[in-house]
């Protein structure tokens, strides 16, 4: 039987993290996929103070991770490596947000796939961090950063580097391609989204964790989306790779 917990109680009690472990999310827009991997990192970042968070945003501004920024302290940047001045509090962490090139849509995306390799490559080998990739469709296909980010989910536990991402579905696009397995093989942490899309629920049952892979696909088919506060909020299926253990974590 699949347990199922409020998510206050998920993230407080049941919800343990080890410095070096994935986790990534995958439901359609619009379910809350953001503000349920913020309060993760925070969770983590709570279990382990020496860890730091650093997070990479590809879109041109995003009112979710300004709050959460400034609620867990981290300096917003578009600078990269990060350079904290002398007489400057040690921040938490960075939001690393570079500039967009607003009057050449190739040469900006030229511009933000090197910015994006190279934090994401320094950060890895810094060890010792969260980093946490928002749309993480967007960095690791668009801006062809999949390799930097399939080194977090292949070895980020030998450095304690680990990889905190979110996508809208398993499958990518055609012009776009496709993030690598790995995104859904190596996690630690998985949470799946109410999904109506058959293919899609079949490569998440074939990542099964322990459970039925028929069980996946029938959570993952009738979870709950609720609208709260003008916004749509989903259950999120959450599968743990050392369990294997399941639970339905339900926004209240």
């Amino acid at each position: 039987m699949v347990l199922r917990l409020a998510r206050d109680e998920f993230l407080s009690e049941y919800f343990t993290y080890a410095p070096g472990e994935s986790l990534v999310l995958i439901a359609p827009n619009g379910g809350g996929k953001s503000v349920l991997m913020w309060q993760c990192a925070r969770e983590a970042l709570n279990q382990h103070p020496e860890l730091s968070l650093s997070a990479a945003m590809p879109k041109p501004s995003d009112e979710t991770t300004v709050k959460w920024a400034s609620e867990l302290g981290l300096k917003v940047t578009d600078q990269y490596p990060f350079r904290k001045r002398f007489w400057e509090q040690e921040p938490r962490g960075y939001v690393y947000w570079p500039r967009h090139i607003t009057t050449d849509a190739t040469e900006n995306r030229e511009h933000l796939s090197q910015s994006f390799k190279t934090m994401l490559n320094g950060e890895y080998w810094q060890g010792q961090n969260i980093t946490l990739v928002d749309d993480s469709y967007l960095i690791a296909c668009t801006y062809r950063a999949g390799l930097e980010c399939d080194q977090y989910l292949m070895a980020g536990r030998s450095n304690k580097s680990g990889l905190f991402g979110a996508l809208q579905q398993p499958r990518g696009t055609v012009s776009g391609g496709s993030p690598s397995g790995f995104w859904y093989s190596q996690p630690a942490h998985l949470l799946l989204g109410k999904d109506g899309v058959a293919s899609n629920r079949e490569r998440f049952a074939e990542i099964a964790m322990g459970l039925d892979p028929r069980v996946i696909d029938g959570i993952v088919a009738n979870l709950k989306t609720y609208r709260m506060h003008d916004s749509n909020v989903s259950e999120f299926l959450y599968l743990n790779r050392a369990g294997p253990y399941a639970a339905i974590v339900s926004p209240f």
